[in-house]
């Protein structure tokens, strides 16, 4: 009787057995599985720029310095770049932001204080202390420039070196090199826009000022390597892309217009995430003359081994009378945006005579 018994027991505590080892094999398995998924991933920070502006490799190459990967958001052109940095604004750890957006950003509350030590070690004190951060709390200068007229002097005479000259001359070979802020500002300096159609969302308007501007002259977004002299006699450009167009023509000169240009600054802001940004910023620092030389921009920093007109101290070099800081937040806002991208030719060349195609 015992030996049934005994059987019986058997047949009970075998396949148990059998159910519990499987059951502890199952959750080891799981446990393994839980262990490889809660590994540290590697650092991460994203970032956003203009478009051209920070190149791939420069990213790669801070990766394999620091062990940092960089996302940066769709590099899209300046007229959706503002909309682009609120849109992500939740994952950015860092932007580089023209001056122009920094009302929109407060106004929002994305961004806030940096914890950057090292800002005025370098800095150029031009770039410091401005009205639109007085202590520099939330804001990193980083680049610079003006916009002015290259000009050969042989057929063009200083009555013209003004931005009406778009406007009133028809015979004169010219070339305005246009982005989405300084077109603005020769319909704003020419009078051909008002601020109010902006505010009060006349698209009507604002398109119709924007194809009289086109029938004046050429259009065109100008590489800063491209030599235009020879089939234009008058171009609005980037004081950089203007002085290495003289490089090529020692004979040509330029001039800031007599309507006097704004000087426009590129600021890196920190947003809510902030994660990893010193580490980046020292990188771009010290990276600075790669990542500015072949653009339009100049540096903020000084003893910067740049072409002269790259340099923070070129500044002081100009008539400073004709420089100004113009805050124009409204043209950051969307009508502004959507009507320079229905009517304006970006990336292409236009010919005075052929902007109806447009």
């Amino acid at each position: 009787m015992r030996s049934k018994k005994s059987f019986k027991i058997l047949y009970f505590i075998i396949p148990l057995s059998f159910v519990l080892g499987l059951a502890w094999g199952i959750n080891f398995k799981k446990n393994q599985l839980n262990t490889q998924i809660i590994k540290p991933s590697k650092p991460k920070i994203t970032i956003a720029a203009p478009k051209g502006l920070i190149n791939d490799s420069l990213l790669k190459q801070f990766t394999q310095e620091t062990g940092i990967v960089v996302d940066m958001i769709a590099n899209v052109g300046d007229a959706d770049y503002s909309q682009a940095v609120i849109k992500h604004q939740k994952h950015l750890d860092t932007a580089l932001v023209p001056r122009h957006m920094i009302t929109t950003l407060e106004k929002l509350k994305l961004t806030k204080p940096h914890q950057y030590k090292n800002l005025r070690d370098k800095i150029s004190a031009d770039f410091l202390n401005l009205n639109y951060d007085p202590k520099n709390k939330k804001y990193i200068p980083f680049a610079w420039n003006f916009y002015e007229v290259a000009y050969d002097p042989k057929s063009i005479s200083k009555d013209q070196l003004t931005l009406q000259h778009i406007i009133d001359n028809k015979i004169s070979k010219k070339l305005v090199d246009f982005n989405f802020i300084e077109t603005y500002f020769i319909l704003k300096k020419t009078e051909l826009i008002s601020d109010e159609w902006i505010k009060t969302q006349r698209e009507d308007l604002i398109e119709a000022a924007l194809n009289r501007l086109l029938k004046s002259a050429d259009f065109k977004n100008m590489p800063a390597s491209e030599d235009s002299s020879k089939s234009y006699n008058w171009i609005y450009t980037s004081h950089v892309k203007a002085q290495k167009t003289l490089e090529l023509n020692p004979e040509w000169k330029s001039e800031i217009a007599e309507e006097k240009s704004n000087i426009n600054i590129l600021l890196w802001a920190t947003f809510k995430r902030n994660q990893n940004i010193n580490q980046f910023l020292d990188f771009v620092k010290t990276n600075h003359e790669s990542i500015i030389e072949p653009s339009e921009y100049a540096s903020v920093f000084k003893n910067s081994k740049l072409p002269e007109y790259q340099q923070s101290k070129y500044i002081r070099s100009r008539s400073l009378l004709k420089l100004e800081m113009v805050d124009a937040p409204h043209i950051m806002e969307g009508i502004w945006s959507q009507s320079y991208k229905k009517v304006m030719p970006i990336n292409t060349q236009t010919n005075a005579s052929n902007v109806a195609n447009y």
